[in-house]
């Protein structure tokens, strides 16, 4: 273990060695201090994110249960005589009575075995008009992981940049450096003798 965290010491430049240059010694603790950040921010960012990506689908899915109904839907046509087909659904037309009472006629999504004159619920709104309906749980727990994974993701590259601007005016510095040194030395190597 000890040789171990020796090792760990000496790649991240904080075992002492004489040649080591305060610049060296700073940007390991700026790239430590990054990798700290992530591992305490990310869960941090993931809860919170978590939180309010949740809180905000279940507020959707309240609004659109408050404001969205079932309702009969009758085909009118077989789902074989659908124009329209995706994989394995087809949007025959259908005919549905909206909550006020006027009749309406569009396209619904059903399987592909679906027969005319077959019934299918549908959900509308308070028009008539054709929604998907409210979310499911699943929907909203998939939205609150793709939240999550967006704001982890956006983390980790906000760091990423701050951990190649460090690299970048780190050598900055470092060439800077060793071009002082090469120029106070570099005439006593080359004198002839």
């Amino acid at each position: 273990m000890k040789h171990w965290c020796q090792g760990l010491a000496h790649r991240c430049g904080w075992d002492g060695a004489p040649l080591r240059r305060v610049v060296d010694r700073t940007e390991s603790v700026a790239m430590a201090a990054l990798v700290v950040a992530f591992v305490v921010a990310g869960p941090l960012l993931a809860v919170f994110v978590g939180r309010a990506a949740d809180a905000a689908a279940l507020r959707v899915q309240r609004a659109q249960q408050a404001s969205e109904t079932q309702v009969r839907a009758v085909l009118l046509q077989s789902a074989a005589q659908a124009v329209e087909g995706y994989l394995d659904v087809a949007f025959p037309r259908a005919r549905w009575t909206a909550p006020d009472g006027r009749p309406r006629v569009g396209t619904v999504g059903t399987g592909l075995n679906a027969r005319s004159g077959q019934p299918v619920w549908i959900w509308v709104n308070r028009t008539g008009t054709q929604e998907p309906g409210p979310l499911s749980g699943a929907d909203v727990r998939d939205e609150v992981m793709f939240s999550i994974l967006v704001a982890v993701t956006a983390l980790s590259v906000v760091l990423g940049a701050g951990a190649v601007a460090v690299r970048v005016l780190a050598d900055r510095r470092r060439m800077a450096g060793w071009q002082r040194d090469w120029e106070a030395s570099g005439p006593l190597w080359s004198r002839q003798g």
